[in-house]
């Protein structure tokens, strides 16, 4: 038996309801777009796909360990911006160029790659919506330009949270399953 796991760090209620103020813009853009829950926000820091429940318990133990020599650290969280796919949008995302982020990303994901090892480089970014048809286009581009220099306040990386993700129709289902404080 398996269960769907990532590693991510929560956001803040007050930077939720900063990115809250810019959803009914982004609706305004008659985009085709999948938001993501307000309380579903966060950043990915390992994605760890389909894990063995065997395994999870070894998983624990790295993460802890891990976060043990960790010290905590402020994130600002600025600027919409979106991946591409074949020149088309495909995620909208909150940006946060942080080098401590960037570093927490690379160095749980080269203490996990006994897992699984990432296979792009990881751009630290919360995801704000997925697009899910060419529609509107040149609307959501002049959206993410418009709020390309937006600031969203700042969070404090104070902890990492395992989540088990299930996938439904209605979107993804997230169940805490370990939750580990910096220093």
């Amino acid at each position: 038996m398996t269960k769907r796991l990532f590693v991510a760090v929560p956001v803040s209620k007050e930077v939720q309801e900063r990115i809250k103020a810019i959803y009914q813009p982004l609706k305004n853009t008659g985009a085709d777009l999948k938001f993501v829950p307000l309380e579903n926000l966060h950043f990915t820091v390992k994605f760890l796909g389909d894990v063995e429940e065997s395994k999870i318990t070894e998983l624990v133990e790295k993460i802890k360990t891990f976060v043990s020599n960790r010290n905590r650290f402020s994130v600002d969280l600025k600027g919409v911006g979106a991946f591409l796919n074949n020149n088309s949008i495909k995620v909208i995302w909150v940006g946060a160029d942080n080098p401590n982020l960037i570093s927490l990303i690379k160095d749980l994901d080269k203490e996990l790659d006994c897992l699984k090892k990432n296979e792009q480089e990881e751009i630290p970014h919360l995801t704000i919506a997925r697009v899910k048809s060419e529609k509107n286009k040149e609307k959501l581009a002049d959206f993410i330009k418009k709020f390309a220099t937006e600031n969203f306040g700042s969070i404090v990386v104070e902890k990492l949270i395992l989540y088990e993700s299930k996938l439904t129709r209605e979107g993804p289902n997230y169940t805490l399953l370990g939750e580990w404080d910096l220093k």
